[in-house]
């Protein structure tokens, strides 16, 4: 079972149904879930709807997703502030990057967020396609992968040679947790340009993974049976209400853990971060925020 940081952010103030699995993925902005009339027959419409329900990705005015179209750099950016709802900014003076840019705040959010740094030469590169490799990387960095052997994952790939040094460590994580695969040919393509689709089926995984497996929250009806089998297992239990507090369980090396009625993040945990272990709660959950 893996951790789960929340990053808990200053104007977030969001109550959980006993019914949801926990994630940290809203997004304010409205989509039609009607199906787009381009993905009927494609290989990710189950993922592309998901991310669309959940309103993390949009598709176009015309009633199309464009699953094939690639996207570029500012935009894959834009679109991980949108499913991970960054909100922190971070001053920025990239040459090719100034206010008017419709990318400038996502470009601030992402500096702050710690997952893009730019190039040598100061520039960030926003409206270049982006690529496979260069998508590993910055979802390595979001999800804090720590760093394991995993090469063997990519000896299956022709072109394993053609994955850059800087990028290898990224793709082999990536590609051993099955977030990112390779294609029918047996590549994986690290310099190829990702599409819509392939960035939507990669989130939804990894959404899926860390959601389930570190997070759940139980009916109140599963009480007694979760009671009785806490008691024989090593897990800390509870069956009263918890309130978390600035500079509680904010290290991956003291999380929280156990069953809970009531989960509270208290608004003084602000920009803070809160980890969890195998938490269960069979009520609700509350992230108080800050008041102005």
């Amino acid at each position: 079972m893996g951790l789960l940081k929340r990053n808990i952010k200053r104007s977030l103030s969001i109550i959980i149904s006993a019914s949801m699995i926990m994630t940290s993925m809203g997004i304010g902005f409205s989509e039609n879930l009607k199906t787009f009339s381009d993905i009927e027959n494609h290989w990710a419409k189950t993922q592309i709807q998901k991310l669309v329900k959940k309103r993390v990705i949009s598709g176009y005015s015309d009633g199309t997703f464009k699953p094939n179209k690639q996207i570029t750099r500012a935009e894959f950016i834009a679109l991980m502030n949108k499913a991970y709802n960054f909100k922190l900014v971070y001053d920025i003076d990239f040459k090719d990057v100034s206010a008017d840019d419709w990318f400038y705040e996502d470009i601030r959010k992402a500096k702050a967020k710690g997952y893009i740094s730019g190039y040598e030469d100061k520039t960030i590169r926003p409206n270049d396609l982006i690529t496979r490799q260069e998508v590993a990387v910055i979802m390595g960095k979001v999800l804090k992968i720590s760093k394991t052997d995993k090469s063997q994952v990519i000896n299956k790939f022709k072109d394993k040679d053609e994955i850059a040094s800087w990028a290898k460590a990224s793709v082999e994580l990536l590609v051993s947790r099955g977030y990112l695969n390779g294609y029918p040919d047996e590549t994986f393509g690290p310099k190829q340009n990702i599409t819509r689709a392939e960035a939507a089926a990669m989130l939804e995984k990894v959404f899926k993974s860390n959601s389930a497996s570190s997070f759940t929250i139980k009916k109140k009806s599963d009480n007694k049976s979760s009671s009785n089998s806490s008691s024989s297992s090593n897990s800390t239990s509870s069956s009263s209400a918890r309130t978390i507090f600035k500079d509680q369980y904010s290290t991956k090396e003291n999380p929280l853990q156990g069953t809970f009625d009531e989960l509270t993040i208290h608004s003084s945990v602000g920009n803070g971060d809160v980890y969890l272990k195998n938490v269960i709660v069979t009520g609700n959950i509350y992230i108080r925020r800050r008041r102005a």
